[in-house]
């Protein structure tokens, strides 16, 4: 009976605490997400060089500006905060690797490889409520029933820095950083155990290093993306 008595009030302060937790458990998730993502760079010249250009017996023979494209893929980690119903918040940094074409118009053709990483933070706004009767369309006479289907539209800041290979920098190059925004439409689908939501998005971003005749770069970049949380 002594024994019986001691293990009644431990059983008891353990099942009060789970029930506290239960209550103020926030909605955080964290999650990982995998991207495939091409872009393209255009310049804005600089005025002021266009005049000083325009007073020279040179004028007519302007730098051209450098062509650069990228292409490569990128993993992630992030943190998906509902805020309410209709807001979330997804605060996520990514690591990339990718390749670069450089052309500078005086037929050479520059080549690079890059380590690059991106620090995000999404604004997540549900364009429905939550589909508990969704469905996802297998074959013709198949579906897969889920326990959510949500579409939503994303925009938030994007910083980005990309490391470039030293046989690259050795010609002259240098790292550089960005900064930006990213806007993109997604649906999260939510099973049973976890939530799958690809995503489609599109950031253009703003520097002003590895640029010929003092011209400012624009990066647009277009991403296919999958993120699992």
């Amino acid at each position: 009976m002594k024994r019986t008595r001691y293990i009644f009030p431990v059983l008891m302060s353990t099942r009060l605490l789970a029930q506290h937790e239960d209550t103020q458990v926030p909605g955080v998730g964290f999650g990982f997400s995998h991207s495939t993502f091409a872009s393209v760079v255009t310049t804005i010249p600089d005025a002021s060089q266009f005049i000083t250009n325009q007073r020279t017996p040179d004028a007519g023979r302007t730098t051209p500006p450098m062509s650069q494209t990228t292409f490569g893929f990128s993993y992630g980690t992030f943190l998906w905060v509902k805020v309410n119903d209709r807001l979330n918040m997804r605060p996520g940094i990514n690591a990339a690797f990718s390749n670069d074409h450089f052309d500078d118009h005086r037929q050479r053709n520059l080549y690079a490889r890059a380590i690059d990483l991106t620090v995000t933070n999404h604004a997540i706004i549900n364009l429905k409520p939550t589909n508990t009767h969704g469905m996802i369309k297998v074959a013709r006479c198949m579906s897969y029933y889920l326990t959510g289907k949500q579409p939503y539209v994303l925009i938030g800041p994007k910083l980005h820095y990309k490391k470039f290979d030293r046989g690259f920098m050795r010609k002259g190059f240098e790292s550089e950083g960005s900064m930006g925004l990213e806007v993109g439409y997604g649906i999260n689908y939510t099973f049973h155990s976890m939530s799958v939501a690809p995503e489609i998005r599109y950031s253009v971003e703003t520097s002003a290093q590895n640029v010929a005749g003092g011209q400012q770069k624009i990066t647009h970049t277009l991403s296919l993306a999958i993120n699992m949380f």
